[in-house]
């Protein structure tokens, strides 16, 4: 996908300080949109040219779709940032990236209170991530139980393919999340391999390169 240049200058100098918006640290590929003039953009540390890249990648398996972000709360860049094709971010609430994030295509982020990736995480395609239950009501022996929970990710983490993180969910640095899993609680032990419905630890003393 080629960069779109309207999208991309209008961006940057709509949502970030001016000093930034002159390096154009977030570039759009072709039909890619950040929303949400409500919202606010912060870029921690030093700003790059092109730094941050919304909508661009090629998996195969997937049509080449536009990434689409609205964001209506707060989203933290804390260094480089690669948001695939066809990704789709819902933000109501404190989303974080850590530096050298990545998700290839087709994922889908919906925050509602706060969502904190660490830095180094890769994401492969078509995974789910929700911090809430959305505008449904759960109780549990009649108490009213909380709608959103914060979902963590720490520093080094890579997620297979069709991975769902819901509410509350947790991730400790440097693990691996089996493809198809279901993370729905928090596993705090590091270098571990989590997979399942729902996720358990399968492996121990495990370490991945990109």
């Amino acid at each position: 996908m080629i960069p779109d240049p309207v999208a991309t200058l209008f961006t940057n100098f709509r949502l970030l300080p001016l000093r930034q918006a002159l390096r154009l640290p977030i570039i759009l590929a072709w039909g890619s949109r950040l929303f949400g003039s409500k919202g606010s953009i912060l870029i921690e540390g030093p700003v790059q040219l092109g730094m941050i890249r919304i909508g661009f990648g090629n998996v195969g398996i997937f049509p080449r779709r536009a990434a689409i972000i609205r964001n209506q709360g707060r989203i933290i860049f804390r260094g480089a940032c690669h948001l695939g094709h066809g990704v789709r971010i819902e933000n109501g609430g404190y989303l974080e990236f850590g530096n050298d994030f990545h998700v290839t295509a087709e994922s889908r982020f919906w925050c509602s209170e706060s969502m904190v990736f660490g830095n180094g995480v890769l994401i492969s395609w078509d995974c789910l991530f929700m911090d809430t239950d959305g505008p449904h009501q759960i109780y549990i022996n009649g108490i009213k139980q909380k709608k959103s929970v914060p979902v963590i990710i720490g520093d080094r983490v890579w997620i297979g393919c069709r991975v769902t993180c819901l509410k509350g969910s947790g991730i400790a640095s440097d693990s691996v999340v089996g493809a198809c899993s279901l993370v729905n609680s928090v596993h705090a032990e590091t270098h571990v391999l989590l997979a399942g419905v729902p996720a358990t630890v399968r492996r121990r003393s495990i370490r991945w390169t990109k």
